[in-house]
């Protein structure tokens, strides 16, 4: 009998305690999401812009510029405009990955480059069917797309200068080979063969 009291007493405190608390605020959470949205906009910029060289390729290939125009034009939108273009974003990196125009930027080390970036637009994109998200976690996302073009920048900007190199050391090549053909030919090795 006196477990059965004992149990009830438990049974009742522990109701009563669960009672007496008051739930939690969905103000505090509110008031993050304010706080996080009353941020000011945050601007992003292309860290590695074209050189003169690398210019030229882009020039020709219709889809990066206009991927590089819709970056720029949007780079000081809010978050929640920027989830809204995701779309063209995706758009438009798809149709870069797809239309590489030249054959030497067919090559595993740009198409990686253009698949990151795509697959941050998809994520981008993926963010505004979250409801819970956060400002943060948006502008990390964007820094990230950001951040990826300024990559493919980066290596068209080697493969340019590493082109321009090759054909310097091709035509200094060029010459030294055909300097040491001459010699060779000049040279009598047939008496150093007697000897």
């Amino acid at each position: 009998m006196s477990f059965r009291y004992f149990l009830i007493t438990i049974i009742i405190t522990w109701f009563s305690y669960s009672c007496n608390k008051e739930p939690a605020q969905p103000k505090d959470l509110i008031s993050d999401v304010k706080k996080d949205q009353a941020a000011p906009a945050k601007s992003y910029g292309i860290s590695e812009s074209l050189k003169p060289s690398a210019d030229s390729i882009a020039r020709t290939w219709e889809a990066y510029t206009k991927v590089s125009e819709f970056l720029k034009t949007n780079s000081s939108l809010t978050n929640e405009e920027s989830l809204y273009n995701a779309k063209d974003l995706v758009k438009l990196t798809e149709a870069l990955k797809d239309s590489i125009p030249l054959a030497e930027l067919n090559n595993p080390a740009v198409k990686i480059r253009l698949n990151v970036l795509h697959n941050e637009a998809l994520r981008l994109q993926d963010m505004a069917d979250i409801k819970v998200i956060t400002n943060m976690e948006i502008a990390e996302e964007r820094q990230k797309i950001y951040d990826a073009f300024s990559a493919i920048n980066y290596k068209l900007n080697n493969m340019s200068e590493q082109a321009k190199i090759n054909e310097q050391l091709k035509d200094f090549i060029d010459v030294e080979a055909v300097d040491t053909t001459r010699n060779l030919l000049q040279k009598d090795y047939s008496k150093e063969i007697s000897e």
